[in-house]
C-alpha cells in the first residue's frame, strides 16, 4: 500500500499522514490545516499490509512544494 505524507523535512522534520492511495493510484484528502506553510515536501511511502505503525515507513517518491504551499 501507498501513503501519502507532508513533511516539513529541514525544520522539525514532522510528518503528516495525508492518507492512502486508492487501488486506481488517487489520493483524496479533505481536512482543514493549522498551518499548511509548515511543509515543504510531498512524500510517497511503501507501508506494509496492515501496518500498526503510524509512523512512515520508506520513502519512494516525493516532491518539493513551491514556495508558498497552501496559499
Amino acid at each position: 500500500m501507498f501513503e501519502g505524507w507532508l513533511a516539513d523535512v529541514g525544520g522539525s522534520d514532522h510528518k503528516s499522514s495525508v492518507g492512502e492511495f486508492s487501488k486506481n493510484g488517487t489520493l483524496d484528502y479533505t481536512g482543514t490545516m493549522v498551518n499548511p506553510y509548515t511543509y515543504t515536501q510531498f512524500l510517497v511511502t511503501e507501508e506494509p499490509f496492515e501496518d500498526p505503525d503510524p509512523n512512515a515507513a520508506s520513502v519512494v517518491a516525493g516532491t518539493e512544494l513551491v514556495s508558498p504551499f497552501g496559499q
